[in-house]
């Protein structure tokens, strides 16, 4: 019996975050997507299982690639991902479900998304 992978979205902007992301998620059963625009998602919301983003991607920024998912109807988990200082408070208020920080701990990831499929916010302090 075959089980289909789950969908990660990611939109970073820094090499390194990405490769340690991608590889972090695959190493889960997940398969990765790099998307630099939410169009990029259109017909591919019912796919898609989990979106990381990085708050300071150029051009729209974390948050207004955020607000453009949601607009279009996307309600699975989407978990901001960031270098930077920020409360989670901050994070939760503009609809993000998480924060995880930078550098990645990849011994937390199961644990991160295990919170998430129970629907509970997930911070990782910097």
């Amino acid at each position: 019996m075959l089980t289909q992978k789950k969908l990660a979205i990611i939109v970073e902007n820094s090499l390194p975050g990405l490769k340690a992301l991608n590889q972090a998620l695959s190493n889960l059963g997940y398969t990765t997507e790099l998307i630099a625009h939410p169009s990029q998602v259109i017909g591919m919301q019912n796919q898609v299982d989990l979106v990381f983003i990085e708050i300071n991607i150029p051009v729209l920024g974390g948050y207004e690639f955020l607000r453009r998912l949601r607009t279009m109807g996307f309600n699975n988990p989407i978990i901001a991902h960031t270098a930077f200082p920020i409360k989670l408070d901050h994070i939760l208020q503009a609809g993000f479900d998480g924060l995880v920080s930078k550098p990645l701990k990849v011994d937390k990831l199961p644990m991160y998304l295990e919170k998430i499929s129970n629907q509970e916010a997930i911070e990782e302090s910097i």
